[in-house]
């Protein structure tokens, strides 16, 4: 399911990027 989404992102940047989306937003809720 991961390769999915992987795929459809394209690039891996923009995979990275939307990683540290979800990073930012997990590590405010954590603060």
């Amino acid at each position: 399911m991961s390769l999915g989404k992987i795929e459809k992102i394209g690039t891996p940047e923009e995979a990275i990027e939307a990683l540290y989306e979800k990073e930012e937003i997990g590590g405010k809720k954590n603060e």
